[in-house]
C-alpha cells in the first residue's frame, strides 16, 4: 500500500513540475501525535509555494483552509526529515527560513516537502 502512495505522488509530482516550473511543491499533512484530537483537519493537502517566500507563508495558506481553526489555537509545522535508517524524526520549521532551503534539505524521493503540522491552544 505505501508504495503505491509514493508512486502517485511521484506522478503527481511530475504533473505539478510541468504545470509550475519554477515552484516548488509542499504537502501538508496532520503531525500524528495522540495529543492531537483538537487539532483541526485540513480541507487542502497539496499547497505550490514559490521558491523565494518564506515558509512562514505557508501558516497563513494554510490557516485559511481550517474552518474550525479558533483564534486562540497556535499552529505549528514540523518538517519530515526522517531518513531511510531513522524514522518518525520532524524537526519544528523555521517561518523564516527560504522554501528553496527548505527543498534543497528536506525533500523526499518522491519529490514533494512533507510538512506536519500540530495546533494548540496557547493563547488563552
Amino acid at each position: 500500500m505505501e508504495l503505491d502512495v509514493k508512486d502517485t505522488n511521484k506522478k503527481r509530482h511530475a504533473y505539478l513540475h510541468t504545470r509550475y516550473d519554477n515552484n516548488k511543491y509542499v504537502f501538508v499533512e496532520l503531525y500524528p501525535l495522540p495529543n492531537n484530537v483538537d487539532t483541526p483537519a485540513i480541507s487542502k493537502h497539496t499547497f505550490i509555494i514559490p521558491y523565494d517566500e518564506p515558509c512562514g507563508s505557508l501558516q497563513v495558506c494554510a490557516r485559511k483552509y481550517m474552518s474550525t481553526l479558533s483564534s486562540k489555537m497556535a499552529l505549528f509545522f514540523f518538517v519530515d526529515a526522517s531518513t531511510k535508517t531513522a524514522k518518525n524524526i520532524h524537526i519544528a520549521l523555521d517561518g523564516t527560513m527560504l522554501m528553496s532551503t527548505l527543498q534543497a534539505q528536506y525533500v523526499k524521493e518522491d519529490g514533494f516537502v512533507h510538512i506536519f503540522y500540530s495546533a494548540e491552544n496557547t493563547f488563552g
